[in-house]
């Protein structure tokens, strides 16, 4: 687990109501539940206009959930992994549904954050096919994915 998030967008926590994070190739629409001695987090990932066109599957790759304090330390993470062969186009319009469950801080003063973060490898084609194309990475201060585009 990382030990900060500060160099994520971040929101500050509030319960029960429907808010948005937007990301540099993801804006995620989200509302957190309590528990007794958690937050579930419910959150779906919708795809920006700048998500490269070429990607058809998911090769592998997470999703995460993050609880922060104000200066982005981590205190909590949940990670979701989506299976290989996963066909990107039907994240247009319906997006990528998530469920996270994030353990209350004890003892924490002040304010919580979330976050949210992913690592995708991406490729043009179902998983098993020739992958002798070259790495390539998008980045930003915002988020990260890697992605692997198949030799055509």
């Amino acid at each position: 687990m990382a030990d900060s998030v500060a160099h994520l967008n971040r929101s500050q926590l509030s319960l029960n109501a429907p808010e948005t994070l937007e990301m540099y190739y993801w804006n995620f629409s989200y509302a957190v539940e309590p528990l007794p001695d958690s937050y579930r987090v419910r959150a779906t990932a919708f795809r920006k206009d700048n998500f490269p066109g070429w990607a058809e599957y998911v090769n592998r790759g997470w999703f995460s959930a993050y609880l922060a304090d104000q200066a982005g330390n981590l205190l909590a993470q949940d990670t979701k992994s989506l299976y290989a062969g996963y066909f990107i186009p039907s994240w247009y319009e319906k997006g990528v549904d998530l469920e996270f469950t994030l353990p209350k801080p004890v003892g924490i003063p002040g304010p919580l954050t979330i976050a949210f973060g992913y690592n995708l490898t991406l490729t043009d084609a179902r998983w098993g096919g020739s992958f002798i194309g070259s790495a390539r990475s998008f980045d930003s201060d915002y988020d990260y994915f890697d992605t692997i585009e198949t030799a055509r």
